[in-house]
């Protein structure tokens, strides 16, 4: 399996642990609404951030190696051999799947103060390029 933890870095002190059945080869992708893990057990594990605690997991049918990229209030992760997947963050529905290709992506974009600005979703089939561009809705300070 893979594990995930929360450290406070000033002391090294752990705060929780979590422990999915499968390895974890992506990143893992941590903001307001949780900690999303993807798992090479089938899973997005979806983390609370405060205390580890799984909010909800979503099974996929294949082997998730990439990590999973949240903007606009949707999680988009790429499931081997399977394609593209958009989950709603508030609502847990979801929203699309794309069909299966040989390559996949979803890659955040980042304007010129690092906040995210968008997302593109790349699909690459036999040497052709299809690509969305996915905006992000301004953030407001």
């Amino acid at each position: 399996g893979g594990d995930v933890s929360c450290v406070i870095a000033a002391n090294k002190v752990l705060l929780w642990s979590y422990r999915t059945d499968g390895k974890i080869s992506g990143g893992v992708h941590v903001d307001e609404s949780g900690v999303y893990v993807a798992s090479q057990d089938h899973r997005l594990h979806v983390l609370d951030r405060d205390d580890g605690s799984p909010i909800r997991s979503y099974l996929l049918p294949g082997p998730l190696l990439e990590t999973p990229v949240v903007a606009q209030r949707t999680v988009y992760q790429y499931c081997q051999n399977e394609g593209l997947f958009a989950f709603a963050v508030d609502t847990r529905r979801t929203l699309q799947v794309s069909p299966a290709r040989s390559n996949c992506a979803a890659r955040t974009r980042f304007g010129p103060t690092s906040r995210p600005i968008g997302v593109t979703a790349v699909c690459l089939e036999m040497g052709h390029r299809d690509s969305c561009d996915i905006k992000c809705a301004p953030v407001l300070n």
